[in-house]
């Protein structure tokens, strides 16, 4: 049915593609205690968190305070109405430097990025343009990603690279056979792409 279920050591799974502005759905399934995130304006690397990027973090019961909803480190939920083992969605909209999240259309964060923000702890994040991310965050988290839909567009002068949205539907549906192909894989290789050939 396309759902990528996540667990196992730390790992990201990437997209090739890369988008400026979109907006970006997907449905959440969390388990007791996991933790999971969803990165964009990132990077491909091979091991390690992201160094570049914003992450909309997918955490409903694990110890870490920052909760679904939040832009992690930047606009922090430590509340949340939803639950584990149930679908949610997360909503994220990307317009020049403004953020939008929303989880089941409440909006959690509305931020802007200043002009001169500078992240002293993470160099990296900030406003650019750059690939999508599933976070595979640590052995006891198992999370569940369905639905993963992204509109791309067009603001002033700024376009997304690749294409219209043909392109990205093409990456959706071999996301799609990738994840169908792994289903015996239990966790993303550590700096696995989403369609590396």
């Amino acid at each position: 049915d396309g759902t990528i279920k996540v667990s196992g050591k730390r790992a990201h799974l990437f997209t090739e593609k890369e988008l400026k502005n979109f907006e970006y759905k997907v449905e959440c399934k969390t388990t007791k205690g996991s933790n999971s995130g969803l990165y964009f304006h990132t990077k491909f690397q091979e091991e390690g968190w992201p160094a570049q990027g914003y992450e909309a973090q997918v955490n409903v019961t694990h110890t870490d305070k920052i909760k679904t909803g939040s832009l992690y480190g930047v606009k922090n939920v430590e509340e949340v109405e939803v639950k584990d083992d149930e679908w949610y969605e997360t909503y994220i909209k990307v317009v020049g430097r403004h953020i939008t999240i929303k989880i089941n259309g409440k909006t959690t964060v509305d931020w802007e990025q200043p002009e001169d923000f500078k992240d002293k702890a993470f160099p990296g994040r900030k406003i650019s343009s750059g690939s999508f991310a599933i976070q595979a965050h640590d052995p006891n988290s198992v999370v569940y990603f369905r639905n993963i839909r992204v509109k791309p567009f067009v603001t002033g002068e700024a376009r997304h690279a690749g294409g219209g949205n043909t392109a990205y539907l093409e990456l959706i549906l071999r996301l799609l056979q990738v994840n169908r192909a792994a289903e015996t894989t239990p966790a993303p290789q550590a700096g696995s792409s989403l369609i590396r050939p």
